[in-house]
């Protein structure tokens, strides 16, 4: 994975750490990320509208370089522009996310 910017084999925590020491390959890799993100989030909106989306841990762990280059592709990209990027918003659940998803898979 990320073979153009690290000889080894790297998890995404691993490039997260890296990106906050401003490790210049890791902070490409993760702008890059959120920049096909951000495309992939003005598909969603231009296709389903949605009122909201709300982002798990990448949205409130890598704010600074991910989530910044996804919000500025959307706003870019999207059709209707009407204030898009308070339609995106990180999840106030943090690290508890998954614990609530299992739930309510489990009920469901």
């Amino acid at each position: 994975m990320f073979q153009d910017y690290f000889k080894e084999t790297i998890s995404c925590k691993e490039i997260s750490e890296l990106s906050m020491n401003n490790d210049e390959r890791a902070i490409k890799v993760l702008k890059k990320s959120g920049f096909y993100f951000g495309r992939t989030l003005s598909i969603l909106f231009d296709l389903f509208s949605p009122d909201r989306i709300i982002l798990g841990g990448l949205g409130y762990r890598l704010p600074k370089f991910w989530l910044f280059e996804a919000l500025k592709e959307l706003k870019k990209e999207v059709v209707l522009k009407d204030k898009i990027e308070q339609r995106v918003v990180v999840s106030e659940l943090k690290e508890e996310i998954g614990d609530y998803a299992a739930l309510i898979t489990a009920v469901g």
